[in-house]
């Protein structure tokens, strides 16, 4: 990892954002956690692979829910079947 930022975000939902950053010599791979405030709900995961470094690009990324007795990414299908047993 070289970079890390933590902070909180707020919108529609409010909560706290932690992204870790790696410089692959010509892109940057980050892994992005969002920890809502509002404890029902799931965290959510990215991961986040630019193209390049000029920092001028939009990027789809693929939400993933955290599993909240891991911390780990998850998958939706398996936090729905889950649900019941957390």
């Amino acid at each position: 990892m070289n970079g890390q930022w933590i902070g909180h975000y707020s919108g529609i939902n409010s909560g706290l954002l932690v992204i870790d950053c790696d410089d692959m010599e010509t892109r940057y791979e980050d892994s992005a956690f969002a920890y809502d405030d509002n404890a029902a709900l799931p965290g959510t995961f990215a991961f986040i692979r630019t193209p390049d470094k000029s920092g001028d690009w939009q990027l789809p990324v693929e939400l993933r829910p955290v599993d909240p007795r891991t911390g780990d990414p998850s998958t939706w299908d398996r936090q729905s079947s889950n649900r019941g047993n957390i």
